[in-house]
């Protein structure tokens, strides 16, 4: 029991650990964007993630896992994940500029939110929700508005332009990324459960096909020097392979919910991460939005409490 319980706390620091790793990745891709490309580097950092991530795999389990997997697998998990892969990448590098990274990342990292929110509605026998949880919604969405908010210029209306005029793509490609990212995580949890196959290398080398065909039709810079070579080595190897590896093996064997809980905080680190590397000045708002984000999805947490089996008399 002592030693099921210790492996349920390792599998669970892996997924906070993988958090850690992807709330730096908005400032690698988009130097990487900038510089290589932005379908180039979408690309060939999947790809190379996806052949070291089924090269393991295959070590693990040998290729008589994947035989395992129910056609549900297939056709939800894969094409779900590659969607979030390529919206998650792409809309770095279609940001207008750099605080637009900052600003339309925030509505990426609601994925520890739509996490949960799918959470509730998959395993709803597990859960009970207090009516407060639309309320805690509402509070980060209201922050994904106030991060976005010209104090110079406010008005509902400017701040709306702001996001789906001026930074249209990048807002609507990050809706995406976070909104498919909360379907594959507890699709993935539900599907697979305890067992041991993983594909998601390869799902990692179909999304890299489909960007890098992007590159015959697409004119791109493709820049390979010390530097660029150093951020695509931290794509590939942390970023897309080991960040997934450990969120995967997190969200089947840890405490899932207090992964996502922990998550929670990745909008305030991201946020200034991000700021700070791409020197991009922090303002007022959206430090306050980034912080009514993580307010509103710790709300959210609060207000699910796990149904307790009923006890056999």
């Amino acid at each position: 029991m002592e030693e099921k319980k210790q492996n349920k706390n390792k599998y669970t620091l892996y997924g906070i650990l993988a958090s850690l790793i992807w709330g730096s990745g908005n400032a690698f891709g988009r130097s990487l964007a900038e510089t290589f490309g932005n379908y180039s580097a979408t690309g060939l950092g999947n790809l190379g993630a996806g052949i070291i991530s089924t090269i393991v795999q295959i070590k693990k389990t040998g290729l008589k896992s994947y035989a395992r997997a129910p056609l549900s697998y297939w056709l939800l998990c894969g094409p779900i994940y590659i969607i979030y892969k390529l919206t998650t990448n792409i809309s770095i590098g279609v940001a207008a500029t750099r605080e637009q990274v900052v600003t339309s990342g925030l509505l990426r990292l609601m994925w520890p939110m739509m996490t949960l929110v799918v959470a509730v509605i998959m395993f709803r026998k597990e859960n009970k929700v207090s009516k407060w949880f639309g309320v805690s919604i509402l509070i980060s969405v209201v922050g994904i508005l106030v991060a976005n908010t010209d104090v110079e210029n406010f008005s509902i209306l400017n701040t709306l332009r702001i996001m789906f005029v001026d930074a249209f793509w990048p807002s609507v490609l990050s809706i995406i990324s976070s909104v498919s990212w909360g379907f594959y995580s507890n699709l993935n949890r539900k599907i697979v459960g305890e067992e041991d196959y993983d594909a998601v290398g390869l799902f990692m080398i179909v999304t890299g096909a489909i960007a890098w065909s992007v590159t015959y039709f697409v004119a791109e810079p493709q820049v390979l020097h010390l530097q660029q070579m150093g951020e695509l080595f931290y794509q590939i190897v942390l970023s897309s392979f080991l960040g997934t590896l450990l969120w995967n093996l997190s969200m089947q064997k840890g405490d899932h919910l207090l992964v996502i809980l922990v998550s929670n905080f990745m909008p305030v680190f991201a946020t200034v991460l991000s700021a700070v590397m791409l020197g991009v000045r922090l303002t007022v708002p959206v430090v306050v939005g980034s912080l009514m984000v993580v307010a509103g999805t710790l709300m959210s947490k609060a207000c699910i409490k796990p149904i307790e089996p009923e006890k056999e008399g």
